[in-house]
């Protein structure tokens, strides 16, 4: 259950901003960015963990990878590379 904080007495407090949608663009494209690094890394991982024939420990990254990033580029080379092993 989330708690509220209180005001502080004697200040008034601000309401917040919206973003303007070129901001808002600004932060989904950030996060877009962030989510295809991240899926690359667990791509890497992934191969990584084949290269020395750990295919369970790999099997596990790409489909984590699937759940987490299945519309991301890594996600494409993932579904291959489940193929595979």
């Amino acid at each position: 259950m989330a708690v509220k904080k209180k005001a502080k007495p004697g200040v008034e407090q601000k309401p917040k901003e919206a973003l303007s949608e070129d901001a808002q663009r600004q932060m989904v494209d950030e996060a877009i960015e962030r989510a295809e690094k991240l899926a690359e890394s667990q791509l890497e991982m992934a191969r990584l963990f084949i290269s020395h024939r750990k295919m369970d420990v790999a099997r596990r990254r790409l489909e984590d990878l699937l759940e987490r990033y299945g519309r991301s580029e890594a996600a494409q080379e993932a579904r291959k590379l489940l193929k595979q092993i």
